[in-house]
């Protein structure tokens, strides 16, 4: 890591996530005790992510982070090689729990970092829980922010079963 009075550079900073390697490059302005901008990009492999709740999943990433205090954007590439869901599905729950998603007219600038995803799982993704046993693939795309993401593109079940009351 090189610094200077306003800007910190790094380039092959490496460190572990989830028993993969990462490496990290980019830069950071600063002022006055103050984030003026990023540019960082990350590119991992091979990382182990167990999240969100009862998903554990097996990754390859490169990702670019950049922005201001203001704005932030997240983009780029994630490739799935293994993905696995066995959180149990309680529909009671989930209707209750139901909220409201932000429209675009209401998304303010707190409303989280800007997205622009690529996610992309050639038949590496199952599904093994209360509902469904199954095996699907997907290619994603996901925009909008990290408070209310727009999920667009294609997801395909291969293969399974669907459960219903236990059938």
């Amino acid at each position: 890591v090189r610094f200077s009075e306003s800007r910190a550079e790094f380039a092959d900073l490496t460190a572990s996530l989830g028993g993969g390697p990462v490496e990290l490059r980019g830069q950071v302005a600063y002022g006055g005790g103050q984030l003026g901008s990023f540019d960082v990009g990350a590119t991992g492999r091979g990382v182990t992510l167990r999240y969100p709740e009862g998903l554990r999943s097996l990754v390859d990433a490169d990702l670019r982070l950049f922005g201001d205090a203001a704005r932030q954007w997240v983009s780029g590439r994630i490739d799935v090689r293994q993905a696995l869901y066995t959180r149990r599905y309680d529909v009671a729950s989930e209707l209750l729990g139901a909220r409201r998603v932000a429209t675009p007219e209401t998304v303010s600038l707190d409303e989280g970092a800007r997205l622009d995803l690529w996610i992309h799982a050639p038949g590496t993704l199952r599904v093994d829980n209360n509902l469904a046993t199954l095996a699907a693939r997907a290619d994603l795309q996901i925009q909008g922010t990290s408070r209310a993401p727009l999920v667009t593109g294609r997801a395909e079940i291969e293969r399974g079963r669907l459960y219903f009351q236990g059938r």
